[in-house]
C-alpha cells in the first residue's frame, strides 16, 4: 500500500480514481489522516462507498467519505 500512495502523490493529473475493496480503502484513508494501519477499523465502509480527495502542498483533504448517495431510491434506478 505504501508504495502505491507514494505513486499516487507523484501523479500530476487534476483527476484521479482508485476503485478498491473496502479493506484497501481503511488503509488508504489511515495514509491520508496520518494515522498506522492498525487505526483502519475507525473507518466505516460500505459497499460502494464513495470518497473524494482533494490535494494540494499539505497533502490529501477530504470532501467526501463513504457517501452511498447514488443507492438511494430517488435517483431513478429502481434499487
Amino acid at each position: 500500500m505504501e508504495v502505491f500512495m507514494q505513486w499516487l502523490e507523484t501523479r500530476e493529473e487534476s483527476t484521479i480514481l482508485v476503485c478498491s475493496h473496502g479493506r484497501a480503502m481503511r488503509c488508504m484513508m489511515t495514509y491520508f489522516f496520518g494515522l498506522p494501519v492498525s487505526e483502519m477499523e475507525k473507518f466505516s465502509h460500505k459497499n460502494t462507498g464513495l470518497y473524494q480527495f482533494l490535494k494540494d502542498q499539505n497533502g490529501f483533504n477530504s470532501i467526501l467519505m463513504n457517501d452511498i448517495s447514488h443507492l438511494n431510491s430517488d435517483n431513478g434506478f429502481p434499487f
